[in-house]
């Protein structure tokens, strides 16, 4: 099975996904952002992208790029001439914690490493 997690270009933000879209969002982002939010939820503490200098960002976004996700969960990293982003291939309301997790570790991977987003 593929992992639902790639790194690729991004779309447009998300209009089809409905209402849950913005309640999804905010909590991605309170387990980004508070440490006992993540903690709670098994994500791991994000000081490593403010100690890189830069910050992170969760949004949902559409992908009309044949053969991708029609709605995708992106997660930035956003510093001044090193940005990289990630992607997890699903809709912000459906994805996990452990996803999250998962993406955080790749994207975390991609800073440190300066591979390409």
């Amino acid at each position: 099975m593929a992992s639902p997690m790639m790194v690729a270009g991004f779309g447009k933000p998300a209009v089809k996904s409905g209402g849950g879209a913005a309640a999804a969002t905010r909590r991605v982002q309170r387990w980004l952002s508070d440490p006992e939010a993540g903690a709670a939820a098994g994500v791991e503490t994000c000081t490593w992208a403010a100690d890189a200098g830069g910050i992170l960002k969760v949004e949902e976004v559409e992908c009309d790029v044949p053969g991708c996700a029609p709605i995708e969960t992106v997660l930035y990293f956003l510093a001044q001439g090193r940005n990289q982003f990630v992607k997890v291939l699903k809709p912000i309301a459906e994805v996990t914690a452990q996803e999250i997790s998962g993406a955080l570790g790749e994207l975390r991977r991609l800073v440190d490493g300066g591979g390409d987003g």
